[in-house]
């Protein structure tokens, strides 16, 4: 995954992106309610490689989906990626911010300047990891993951503004 970027790999045009993701597990509100999980991603930055300055800010919408009702927030936050990583165009080289450190160190991603490697025991975020990574390679692509503070998640305010907007809905029905 954490590949040098090289303008003179396979492709002549890479497209290279920036993101952020995020998913928010099963989750009760301040009613005792639980509320449905929803993971996804925001495409911030789009430009050709070695021409960044053509840089389009927030080119696209907010990519959201609904998981089902047993979703973990960890197993969201995968799904964030792998989202991500099956929307972008085949040889695309992509910066991915995540406030998932888990995600971030399985994936041998760097968490404050230092890139780390851990161990993936749970047997289905093993299965989403290794789906994520075969995806990677079949559609040669080039991700670069990176740990940023969940206030500075661009994504993690656009679900969390969903959640609030929901629990507010339903606080003023009658």
């Amino acid at each position: 995954m954490n590949e040098e970027i090289n303008p003179s790999s396979k492709k002549q045009k890479k497209y290279v992106y920036e993101a952020y993701i995020d998913g928010s597990g099963v989750w009760m509100d301040e009613n005792g309610k639980l509320q449905e999980p929803l993971y996804g991603f925001l495409i911030t930055k789009k430009g050709l490689f070695m021409d960044i300055d053509s840089t389009v800010i927030n080119p696209y919408p907010p990519v959201i989906v609904q998981a089902t009702n047993k979703t973990t927030n960890n197993q969201a936050e995968y799904l964030a990626l792998k989202e991500l990583v099956e929307w972008l165009p085949d040889g695309s080289i992509a910066k991915v911010f995540s406030d998932s450190t888990l995600v971030v160190a399985q994936l041998g991603g760097d968490i404050r300047g230092e890139y780390v490697k851990w161990e993936c025991r749970h047997p289905e975020l093993k299965v989403l990891k290794a789906n994520i990574e075969a995806r990677i390679i079949e559609k040669d692509l080039t991700i670069h993951l990176e740990w940023l503070k969940r206030d500075y998640n661009k994504f993690g305010k656009v679900l969390q503004g969903i959640n609030e907007r929901a629990a507010y809905k339903r606080r003023t029905k009658k």
